[in-house]
């Protein structure tokens, strides 16, 4: 019901529109496709701006959920900032691929825990863990044995 105003609003702009697309063009193939095009904009402007006016308001996480959230937040799942630092210590910082990281929340910061594979010295590729203390704000501290 909430969209029925803005989709018989976006109904007339199809007609505006395509009736100003028609007569504006040449030959009938153009004016074919250029009323079409143009029905298509006048439908779905209406219905775009009132979707998005209408869109759930996102809840304000907490600080903890903040924090995770950019810990967690990479294409792999590696934090960026942890990846750079174990590049800095690898042989072959090129070779770098994450395998997994696991996020422990303890009582005062995170341990991240980060599963990686990279090539060695004599170029064969091997498995290796790096922990990592981060602080209440998630920001990288040091890495721990």
């Amino acid at each position: 019901m909430e969209l029925l105003i803005p989709l018989i609003i976006g109904i007339v702009l199809a007609f505006i529109f395509a009736r100003f697309a028609y007569r504006k063009e040449s030959t009938k193939f153009r004016k074919i496709i250029g009323s079409f095009l143009a029905a298509i904009i006048g439908l779905f402007i209406p219905l775009i701006i009132a979707a998005s006016i209408m869109a759930p308001k996102q809840e304000p996480k907490t600080k903890e959920e903040q924090v995770m959230a950019r810990l967690s937040n990479s294409l792999d799942g590696c934090p960026l900032d942890m990846k750079k630092e174990v590049k800095k210590l690898m042989n072959d910082p090129d070779s770098f691929k994450c395998v997994e990281t696991n996020i422990i929340k303890t009582k005062d910061d995170y341990v991240l825990i980060m599963t990686f594979q990279g090539k060695n010295q004599f170029g064969g590729v091997v498995k290796n863990v790096a922990k990592a203390e981060y602080n209440s704000d998630g920001k990288f501290v040091k890495f721990i044995d």
